[in-house]
């Protein structure tokens, strides 16, 4: 039988167009996650940002057991000051009766077709956006 074996990705902006990662202070963005279990895979995963900068915080997300999608919500604080940089999604299941983290991949949209096409990328960038001006 195949080996049990698990990847999530995460998508950058909307899934048919590319945007990246960027939040205001006082507000929040929502990562989606799509999850690809093989070999019979079907424990809960566990999702959480590390290398977060001061001012962003997140609290891990949990994709049930047989679920194959899920999000990640990310807030920055009213104090947050401007910043832009990588960061990095991790995931931690259960394969084959071992405990196993892995890194999130990144994928961005290249096209809205049917289904959208998309390439991996790295690393994971975000952005904490200025004062807007206006």
């Amino acid at each position: 039988p195949p080996r049990e074996d698990v990847r999530v990705i995460a998508t950058l902006g909307d899934g048919a167009k590319a945007q990246g990662w960027a939040v205001a202070p006082g507000k929040s963005i929502t990562v989606p996650l799509v999850v690809v279990r093989r070999g019979g895979h079907s424990g809960p995963i566990t999702i959480r940002a590390a290398e977060l900068p001061p001012g962003l915080e997140t609290a891990s997300a949990t994709i049930s057991a047989k679920e194959n999608a899920g999000k990640l919500v990310i807030e920055a604080a009213k104090s947050a000051k401007p910043w832009i940089g990588t960061w990095q999604l991790l995931a931690t299941s259960e394969i084959e009766g071992q405990p196993e983290t892995f890194e999130v991949q990144i994928a961005m949209p290249t096209s809205g077709g049917t289904p959208p096409a998309a390439r991996l990328c790295e690393p994971a960038v975000i952005a904490i956006l200025g004062p807007s001006k206006g």
